[in-house]
């Protein structure tokens, strides 16, 4: 085949993927008509939906060209195109005007000025997708080396149009697979924020935590070794003096309030502790001073196979619930047990009211079943008035994007109601997650409570609580030394001397006066018995206070308890925070996201988790499947279970990532990469999973597409091989290294200078990477190469440049060409042409020579007949 014809087929083979298929065939169509010096051409592609033949392409017609051919009803599909499709060989029309079957056509050459039509048959793996057509200006029998550059011509542009489509899809393939990437690289980047806030949260936590040693079996053997700084001002030492210290090392029986209350709890641990279980119970514990009081404590092992290995314990101080309890217990035990058991009414739903999925207590509200309500609006369950202000609270959070908590009432009933948004990843609100309390009788409890603190508030010095009586003209006269404590006063700076206005906040100060008549007016219930509000510390600063105010029966006097809840209430707005940013990423991401029980069994699943299993809904998987249900592969399934038990037993073992072959409830299979970790403190384990089904596609494709473009480079006969910007060969095919003389494979790894003469071994060259990077993206050169065996050829090299994002040259391929026999040719052409310029001059000094012989030949026949004449007269 001719050098032109196999570099048309590479230029082809070249056309750059990411253009417009129209581009493509467009470019394909010109290469091939420009070589066979053609007048124009068509491509038709074979429409893979609907199985109809169209023209999508043109060369060297008008644009217009297809519009024209369609609005006149010209059947595509007619001879001769319709015989290529049902013999799938070529059609060959070397004069249009003598075809009468096709008189349309004629009309088209007469019109257009085209006379002869090729119509070549484009396969791709043994499939038709089209027809490749050439137009030639006059009438013409094609020969067998156009019908056969035609045909091959096809080919590739068939392979190109294949690999456009597949590279099409691969880009978009790929483009989802990297967003996906990127919202669990953001999932990852939240959970990691959100463990380093609970580890904050831990050092600053109000809860008592300490460290036990356990060095032996006796009860003795429990040591403490370690305290935060609220367990050390729980048992009334100063975190900064070293007093405290004097509690390590020694057996934890010293915390107790007797030895029988520690050998009490010493018992139930033991128990609950070879059960596998935390243990934890209420106790009464010593302080320093040697008061007591009661105290919620916890007791988990490190690890609970070794138990030397110690314990971790937290401690509460729990006398306020103790007393409130012994207070309460006959009064409120009804309005507890309500309390306990009231569950909320939760739905999630768009931003116009549509119910997009709910809970049974939500459903059993309004007498529905969950399947009848969602799709519906749940404003329309609500009486007008009351969806007016769900409606505006529904906005507001969506404005807002921040959560909203308020209280409103329905048909007598007090309802907790609390919104969530649930955003996208723009930080657009899409859903709102609502939470609502049936709170009535919460709200009743309440007002029993108020009414039970007024009767056992004005026991004065029978609790710890800092408090002061109060008289009706709001003097301070008495305080005890929690109250001084609490405020920074002593007590002779306070008793007498100052009224309680003057400790209250401006903002707060009014209404708190007004609540101190009305406490002693006919109606004292228009002021409640607590309320929160600030006080001032008497270094000035703001503090958040909460008091419980009583009247001291048969008297004008009010005893008045009083706590500092500013850490509380700090505390109270970071977990509020925490739960919502948690609840917010389980819900919200886009992965399906678990949380399995030990033994395997769903405990928690988000909707995308639900989804891949193939079920409708959560009441389908929570608490009723377990893991091992959805394993496809026998194999999958015992190496996940060793996995499953290792990151329980030893969790530097156990892989956190894998893939293993899903199959949903329905038998459909997918591969499936799953990341996994124990939640600590406890047995269970969250897992994430990513579909892989998709992504494994496409390395086939890619691998195939890889194989397919190594076929071509290897087997083309023209001589191709990559360099990089340092003149370094990183690919050669067999061509390349048959002309140099090379072993297949032998040309990768050497530098480019292999191939010049011994007196040009010191060439520079760069030029190979420069010459693309500032001129153009392709370049011709022509240079001396010599062979392995020493031989000097003459090449013509086309370069072409790959380069990256930025515009940095990453590499250059080279296309060479053996071009000796022409440059001999031409060296043998410019001497004879030299040698015939020789010839000409001295011709055209002979054509001067022969002009001035002739010149005077001419002067001497002029005169010489009147030299003739003397003569004669002088001799006569």
């Amino acid at each position: 085949m001719p050098a032109s014809a196999l570099q048309t087929l590479v230029k082809i083979a070249d056309t750059d993927l990411q253009q417009s298929l129209t581009l493509i065939l467009e470019e394909t169509l010109a290469h091939v008509v420009r070589h066979i010096g053609g007048h124009s051409g068509s491509t038709m592609l074979i429409n893979e939906e609907t199985g109809a033949l169209e023209m999508v392409a043109t060369f060297g017609l008008p644009a217009d060209y297809i519009d024209r051919i369609y609005a006149r009803g010209v059947p595509i599909t007619c001879s001769p195109a319709g015989i290529v499709l049902k013999t799938g060989a070529c059609y060959v029309v070397p004069n249009i005007f003598n075809e009468p079957r096709d008189r349309w056509w004629a009309d088209l050459g007469k019109e257009f000025g085209f006379s002869a039509q090729l119509f070549m048959p484009m396969n791709h793996k043994g499939k038709l997708i089209g027809l490749l057509n050439v137009y030639m200006p006059d009438p013409h029998d094609y020969s067998e080396n156009e019908i056969a550059f035609v045909n091959i011509a096809a080919s590739h542009a068939a392979a190109v149009i294949e690999n456009a489509r597949l590279y099409k899809e691969l880009v978009k393939k790929t483009s989802v697979l990297e967003r996906e990437i990127k919202e669990r690289h953001d999932f990852e980047h939240a959970l990691h924020e959100q463990k380093e806030l609970q580890a904050r949260i831990f050092e600053v936590s109000s809860i008592g935590i300490g460290m036990v040693e356990i060095e032996g079996t006796t009860l003795e053997a429990r040591k403490l070794s370690w305290t935060n700084d609220a367990m050390l001002r729980l048992f009334g030492f100063d975190p900064h003096e070293d007093e405290y210290k004097s509690y390590f090392g020694k057996s934890s029986e010293s915390i107790y309030a007797s030895r029988a209350e520690f050998e009490r709890v010493s018992q139930l641990f033991q128990h609950e502790l070879r059960r596998g279980n935390i243990a934890q119970t209420d106790a009464k514990f010593k302080r320093k001073d040697g008061s007591l009081f009661d105290g919620f404590v916890k007791l988990s092992l490190f690890d609970p196979s070794e138990p030397r290995k110690g314990a971790v314990a937290t401690i509460s101080d729990i006398s306020w619930r103790k007393q409130a309890e012994e207070r309460l217990r006959q009064k409120e035990e009804t309005a507890r047990a309500l309390l306990n058991a009231t569950l909320d009414a939760a739905w999630l739903q768009g931003r116009d009211g549509e119910i997009l999925a709910l809970n049974d207590r939500m459903a059993q509200r309004y007498g529905k079943s969950a399947d009848e309500l969602i799709g519906t609006c749940v404003y329309d369950l609500f009486p007008p008035e009351l969806a007016r202000v769900r409606r505006a609270a529904v906005d507001r959070v969506i404005s807002a994007k921040q959560p909203y908590r308020f209280e409103d009432e329905c048909e007598g009933r007090i309802y907790d109601v609390n919104l969530y948004p649930v955003s996208a990843a723009d930080g657009t609100v899409t859903h709102i997650a609502i939470f609502s309390r049936d709170i009535t009788e919460q709200k009743r409890a309440e007002q029993a409570l108020e009414y039970s603190e007024k009767m056992y508030r004005t026991l004065f010095e029978s609790t710890g609580a800092a408090l002061m009586v109060i008289e009706e003209d709001m003097t301070i006269v008495h305080v005890n030394d929690e109250l001084v404590s609490l405020l920074g006063y002593q007590k002779e700076e306070i008793e007498g001397k100052v009224q309680w206005p003057e400790l209250v906040a401006d903002a707060d100060r009014e209404q708190m006066m007004t609540y101190h008549r009305l406490r002693r007016a006919d109606h004292p219930e228009g002021a409640p018995a607590s309320y929160e509000f600030q006080f001032i510390h008497k270094n000035g600063e703001l503090r958040a206070g909460s008091l419980v105010v009583g009247m001291i029966p048969g008297t004008r006097r009010s005893v008045v308890a009083l706590r500092d809840i500013t850490a509380q209430k700090r505390i109270e707005q970071d977990l509020q925070q925490s739960e919502a940013r948690y609840r917010t990423i389980f819900e919200a991401t886009r992965a399906p996201t678990v949380i399995l029980e030990e033994d395997g069994t769903f405990a928690l699943t988000n909707m995308a988790g639900v989804k891949i299993s193939g079920y409708s809904s959560k009441v389908d998987l929570e608490g009723k499947r377990k893991w091992t249900e959805f394993i496809a592969s026998p194999d999958d399934l015992a190496k996940m279970q060793e996995i499953h038990r290792q990151r329980r037993s030893a969790p530097d073992k156990a892989p956190r990532s894998y893939e293993f072959l899903f199959k949903d409830c329905h038998g459909n299979q997918k591969n499936i990469c799953c990341t996994a970790a124990v939640i600590p403190g406890t047995k269970r384990s969250v897992v994430s999973f990513m579909d892989m089904t998709e992504r494994r596609k496409t390395e086939v494709a890619l691998r195939e597409s890889e194989e397919r473009f190594r076929s071509f480079f290897d087997e083309l006969a023209l001589g191709i091989f990559m360099i990089n910007p340092e003149g370094q060969i990183i690919a050669a095919n067999k061509a390349i290294c048959q002309l140099m003389g090379y072993a297949q494979g032998e040309l990768v790894g050497q530098h480019v200078s292999a191939f010049y003469p011994a007196d040009e071994a010191d060439t520079d060259t760069t030029w190979y990477a420069t010459s693309v990077a500032e001129e153009q993206s392709r370049s011709v050169t022509e240079r001396r190469f010599m062979r392995k065996n020493g031989e000097t050829l003459w090449t013509r090299l086309h370069l072409t440049g790959v380069k990256d994002t930025d515009g940095n040259v990453k590499h250059a391929t080279v296309l060479c060409e053996d071009v000796t026999e022409y440059k001999n040719l031409a060296e043998t052409l410019i001497k004879k042409r030299q040698d015939v310029e020789n010839l000409l001059t001295q011709l055209n000094r002979m054509e001067r020579a022969l002009n001035e012989s002739e010149k005077k030949y001419k002067e001497i026949t002029e005169f010489l007949p009147d030299l003739i004449y003397k003569s004669i007269l002088i001799d006569s």
